[in-house]
């Protein structure tokens, strides 16, 4: 898990030194060109900036940097207003406590999920619940989406596999519930330390 964080921020700099700063490089290069820069230019040049920003913001993890859980939340879901139209109830229960051992993965977890939202379910509104429960955090991101058929969508699709996999590296569960034209349910249940024997005997309500 420290490997992939430092391999993590080891590309956010590389993206900051590299992409984005040739990106603007080159719209400065074109601006100082006899004339108006060709509009087919400008669009490339901006589309490079957006995605290195994009992919910037993606990788980036407040909580790593040192902000509590609670806070990255905040700002994410403000992101994902400001960036997206996506607005977002956050509902922490009583009994939730900042683990700075799971809340890492929480982050990306429902970051990953929100992203889905945005991309695939047509709607404009999701729900983000986290709670404590028998030494464990719970977290769900719900939508009334478009949903999709389990039985007919990859389980590589929807980066339904990294969000399964960062749960697993932890010793927790990962689930999706999800039909279509009903809306989709991402749960996961993280252990503050050890393995997890019944995690799904409390689901977040």
């Amino acid at each position: 898990m420290r490997y992939l964080q430092e391999e993590r921020a080891h590309l956010s700099r590389e993206l900051h030194d590299g992409l984005a700063q040739d990106a603007a490089a080159l719209w400065m290069f074109l601006l100082s060109r006899p004339g108006s820069p060709h509009p087919s230019s400008q669009m490339i040049v901006k589309r490079m900036s957006s995605e290195a920003h994009h992919l910037l913001a993606r990788l980036r993890n407040p909580v790593q940097e040192g902000s509590p859980l609670r806070v990255a939340l905040e700002d994410l879901i403000t992101r994902f207003r400001s960036e997206h139209g996506l607005g977002v109830e956050l509902q922490l229960e009583d009994g939730f406590e900042e683990w700075h051992s799971v809340s890492l993965v929480a982050f990306r977890i429902v970051q990953e999920a929100l992203q889905n939202v945005v991309s695939h379910s047509g709607v404009g509104e999701a729900k983000v619940v986290l709670r404590m429960a028998g030494g464990q955090l719970q977290g769900e991101v719900r939508d009334q989406g478009s949903g999709f058929d389990p039985e007919k969508v990859s389980s590589n699709s929807f980066g339904l596999v990294g969000m399964r996999e960062r749960c697993e590296i932890l010793g927790g569960k990962f689930t999706t519930i999800s039909k279509a034209l009903e809306g989709t349910t991402v749960k996961f249940w993280l252990p503050m330390g050890g393995r997890l024997e019944e995690a799904t005997s409390s689901d977040p309500k």
